[in-house]
């Protein structure tokens, strides 16, 4: 037997489910052939739209999220932040993905400085390592800062 010939019998396997039951369903796709194909209505017809629409409690900017975060750093700490090669950034990364390190990090700690990307409010970080994990050319390095700096969370 071959891999279309046992496809062609598994192909029956959701049909038959879903019209007899498991009970009755898997035993008689065993038979393979021998069982009419049921027409099945397509998986998104029945799923339903939302029954109420989110309302978030309040809506919160970028700076006010930082703030709540109570992240503690020295101001003069060297950046635990660093972009490998800059020339990445603004030869690749800026006019094909738009640079997502400053649209997607939560803090607002890279800014566009001058004609370069760069780390502006390290301060400012949260921590969550988006910016590497949205860098599409792993540009980016978080490493851990010095002392006991970090966010804190305590309003939120």
């Amino acid at each position: 037997m071959g891999v279309l010939d046992e496809m062609k019998v598994a192909s029956k396997f959701r049909q038959n489910v879903a019209n007899l039951g498991p009970l009755f369903g898997m035993p008689i796709t065993a038979l393979g052939q021998k069982v009419p194909l049921f027409d099945v209505e397509e998986d998104y017809h029945v799923m339903t739209g939302r029954k109420y629409k989110f309302k978030p409690a309040k809506n919160y900017d970028k700076d006010t999220f930082t703030a709540m975060a109570a992240t503690q750093h020295r101001e003069e700490q060297p950046s635990h932040l660093t972009i490998i090669n800059k020339n990445t950034c603004m030869q690749k990364c800026k006019p094909k993905y738009n640079s997502p390190c400053i649209t997607f990090c939560p803090a607002g700690v890279y800014e566009t400085v001058g004609d370069e990307v760069k780390p502006a409010n390290p301060s400012n970080c949260l921590h969550c390592k988006t910016c590497q994990r949205k860098c599409p050319f792993d540009n980016i390095r978080w490493t851990v800062p010095e002392g006991s700096g970090g966010p804190r969370y305590k309003n939120m």
